[in-house]
């Protein structure tokens, strides 16, 4: 059954939005009211798109209920047409728009006609300038959300604790009428006010638009506490690793072996692109110089070895594979810290 409330989405398209530039994040779509996640609501509003004193500038605030979107990032938000419109419409420019978040203890029934009385005390600014909406109708009802508010900052947001407050603001509202997918007042899911953006206070009631908002986590930060220090081969005493593991997320392997005819090798590899518990390295074998007085490190050469695997099951055990481009093979072994080298412990 499809899960009116919460859908997964692909990360492409929000990495697109350029608010989320990590990856493995969790995204999810939420729909309010849920039951109109794939069904129109017979209500329909102008406001504030086609609002009934256009030019004037108008101010327009929505409270969204923080139950149904969740915890995260706000990566967009999205109205659609009702159902009654024949056409497509827009582009439009509403010129000198701002568009604010914040976080509400307002609700549908506490909404003011006051508008400071409603915004919350992280109000943040997503985007300020010529705002273009645009339109599609489609074949078959309900009309896709591409009524998309701009969002160019990254507001972090808590459902559990408190409700989303829209407030948009513009110059000039177009002359271009068209009406939106909306709840009625009855249904108290939403709370809006509206006028006059130079006016302290306008309307209130407890209607709005139908809305649609992508939310995201970001992915969970590696704990790689306690991960540095030497690592032995199991089973293979007098053979094992160096592994540092830096606070800006580098990950430095030495791996001190043997060559195929017994002599002593070290290998390294260094990664910043460890993922949680585990990361790809390219290794190159160290070689050319002296020991002594006579070293001289121009005289170091790094020569192309191959590539290895790690993973670690936690801070005292993990995994490598290995495979050689020289003639060392390939293989897998099974690893254990022998002692670490950082003041964080194991947790």
């Amino acid at each position: 059954m499809k899960n009116k409330i919460l859908k997964l989405i692909s990360i492409a398209s929000v990495l697109s939005m350029g608010i989320i530039s990590t990856s493995h994040a969790a995204v999810w779509l939420a729909v309010v009211p849920a039951d109109n996640w794939d069904t129109e609501s017979p209500n329909n509003n102008t406001i504030p798109f086609s609002y009934y004193e256009c030019g004037d500038r108008v101010r327009y605030q929505q409270v969204i209920p923080g139950s149904v979107i969740g915890q995260g990032t706000v990566g967009s938000i999205a109205f659609r047409l009702n159902g009654s419109i024949a056409s497509d419409i827009g582009p439009i420019t509403y010129e000198n728009a701002t568009v604010k978040l914040s976080s509400t203890l307002v609700t549908a029934y506490t909404i003011s006609d006051t508008f400071s009385d409603n915004v919350g005390p992280d109000e943040t600014t997503v985007f300020s300038g010529d705002m273009v909406l645009s339109a599609t109708v489609s074949a078959s009802d309900p009309n896709p959300f591409d009524i998309n508010i701009p969002i160019n900052a990254a507001f972090e947001f808590d459902g559990t604790k408190a409700n989303l407050l829209l407030d948009i603001t513009m110059d000039y509202c177009h002359a271009q009428s068209f009406s939106l997918d909306s709840i009625g007042s009855s249904e108290s899911v939403f709370g809006r006010a509206y006028g006059h953006a130079e006016d302290a206070s306008g309307g209130s009631d407890s209607a709005g638009l139908v809305t649609q908002i992508t939310m995201s986590t970001p992915p969970p930060t590696p704990n790689t506490a306690g991960l540095s220090g030497n690592w032995s081969i199991d089973g293979h005493t007098g053979e094992g690793f160096l592994i540092d593991v830096l606070d800006n997320g580098l990950l430095v392997v030495f791996w001190f072996t043997y060559d195929p005819s017994g002599n002593p090798v070290w290998l390294l590899g260094t990664t910043n692109s460890m993922l949680f518990d585990e990361a790809d390295l390219t290794l190159s074998i160290l070689g050319g110089a002296t020991f002594g007085p006579g070293f001289d490190p121009n005289d170091v050469v790094s020569t192309p070895w191959g590539t290895m695997h790690i993973e670690f099951d936690n801070c005292g055990q993990g995994t490598v594979g290995y495979s050689s481009s020289i003639g060392y093979g390939s293989g897998n072994y099974n690893i254990s810290k022998v002692y670490g080298n950082e003041q964080n412990s194991c947790p």
